[in-house]
């Protein structure tokens, strides 16, 4: 009786967690990890406590869902900083239309625009920009952000911000 009993589970195990509910009638042991994927018109609640498996759609592939992106502008007038959003989340891409002044474009890990002075551990990127021009980049992997996502343009140096209101942002935040 074990050998039918272990090929079965081998066979389970390969197919993953709808083989081995198939076999046996019931979701594998606590703790028994197996691959694939179950699909529900209705995915199941959960509750404290309970497994769960991971969802496909009915062609078999993972479900998933994707956060929405954002558009943001920073307005008609140009800024000194921006929030892009006030929540954690990710840079796709930045923007900045700068004016006369030559400075610095910063993106800090912050829900608001961070006061002039020492920019601190919330500063994530810093990059300069030459006067009257632009500057563009995007992120492959998202730059992703733990309190917030805010921008800041200053004339001086990435260790710390002066605020120079003439730069206009751009971007796409997830």
């Amino acid at each position: 009786m074990r050998k039918p009993i272990l090929l079965a589970l081998g066979f389970s195990v390969a197919l993953g967690a709808v083989a081995w509910a198939q076999s046996f009638s019931m979701p594998p042991p606590a703790g028994v990890s197996v691959g694939g994927c179950i699909y529900n018109a209705t995915p199941p609640t959960l509750t404290t406590g309970q497994t769960g498996f991971v969802q496909c759609g009915p062609n078999g592939t993972t479900a998933t869902s994707t956060p929405a992106v954002a558009a943001i502008n920073s307005g008609a007038s140009a800024v000194s900083g921006t929030v892009l959003k006030a929540t954690p989340g990710s840079l796709l891409s930045l923007t900045v239309d700068n004016g006369a002044t030559a400075g610095w474009v910063m993106i800090f890990d912050f829900a608001t625009v961070p006061a002039d002075g020492a920019t601190g551990a919330s500063l994530k990127w810093c990059f300069p920009v030459q006067a009257s021009s632009g500057v563009a980049s995007s992120w492959p992997v998202p730059l992703s952000m733990a309190v917030g996502i805010s921008v800041a343009f200053s004339s001086t140096t990435c260790s710390s911000k002066t605020a120079s209101a003439t730069a206009f942002f751009y971007a796409q935040v997830q």
